[in-house]
């Protein structure tokens, strides 16, 4: 049994325990903010190695995916304590099923707000960039990078009293960002062939297999600069071409991206807290970014297309 603990920027401070082959792929996908052990925690979570075959033993929610199964108990609401149960392919989506949905709810307990948007920032202000799985959220950061700007945020983003917070998670890395001029530059060729192999099972498997090549933005870009906290100047929503109706670009207004962005947030909970969580926690969540967006230029443009050239977030966004 082993354990670690994370603080975010002081919203979160968590503690995971858990066998390290469990635990590990989490460990590492909050590497950098692994911290001492706080002196209050807002979220402990203890990972239990079964079968899950066992009856009689109430839980408040479980869930599975693709051979994964898991049963999750609460234990306390002040701080979040969570037990799960899980079998050994959970180690495979403990994080983005079950630890990362954890912080997110954390998170908003204590006023900030997690969304699953990319950031990019200029060093001032910072755009989410926003849309569904697949539509070049990550092609977009790596094209911002690859002008030498600093590093925000690639996956989820943290926003907290009107400022995007860095939040460097492992980057999911695939064949489609090796073929633009991208500053990936700190990974070996072998690292590469793998991240081509990786895109071929997926694509076979009709992205059944979500088996990316992962690392973390510091191991990928070399002298890569964390941002720092910046304001937020707006949200773009990466769109599919093909079942976006209306011409593009077009503005639309912060209530609908904030519609289009809580949609996208409580589907990539993947049901975590079900029964548990509040009425009101999506509701709320909507609410959140509503207000956080409010008064901000908020745009839809096509996915898969690549950011125009511009050197602040104010050039770009005039010239979308």
């Amino acid at each position: 049994m082993t354990e670690f603990h994370f603080d975010l920027h002081g919203l979160v401070r968590g503690r995971v325990r858990g066998p390290e082959w469990l635990i590990g792929p989490a460990r590492r996908e909050l590497g950098f903010f692994a911290s001492a052990e706080p002196p209050e925690l807002d979220l402990d979570i203890q990972v239990i190695p079964g079968s899950l075959k066992l009856v009689g033993h109430p839980f408040s929610w479980d869930g599975h995916h693709l051979g994964a199964q898991w049963r999750v108990r609460v234990k306390s609401e002040s701080p979040i304590g969570l037990e799960v149960e899980a079998n050994h392919l959970c180690r495979f989506i403990i994080f983005k099923w079950i630890i990362e949905p954890a912080i997110r709810v954390a998170a908003q307990k204590n006023g900030a707000i997690m969304a699953h948007a990319a950031a990019i920032s200029d060093g001032r202000n910072g755009l989410l960039v926003a849309g569904p799985g697949g539509a070049g959220k990550t092609t977009w950061v790596l094209s911002w990078l690859n002008r030498e700007k600093p590093y925000l945020s690639d996956d989820f983003s943290l926003y907290y009293k009107e400022k995007l917070k860095a939040y460097p998670t492992l980057m999911r890395l695939s064949g489609n960002n090796l073929l633009v001029n991208h500053p990936i530059n700190g990974l070996s060729g072998g690292n590469k062939a793998e991240i081509w192999l990786r895109t071929i099972i997926r694509r076979l498997t009709l992205g059944r297999l979500k088996i990316y090549f992962k690392s973390a933005p510091q191991q990928s870009i070399k002298n890569l600069i964390i941002s720092d906290d910046v304001s937020l100047a707006g949200a773009i929503w990466l769109a599919d071409q093909k079942t976006e109706a209306g011409k593009l670009p077009r503005r639309i207004t912060p209530e609908e991206m904030a519609d289009r962005m809580a949609a996208v947030d409580e589907s990539e909970a993947h049901g975590f807290g079900a029964g548990w969580l509040p009425s009101d926690f999506w509701p709320e969540h909507r609410r959140m970014l509503t207000e956080a967006l409010t008064g901000k230029p908020c745009l839809i443009v096509a996915g898969r297309s690549l950011p125009p050239d511009a050197g602040s977030l104010e050039q770009l966004m005039t010239r979308l």
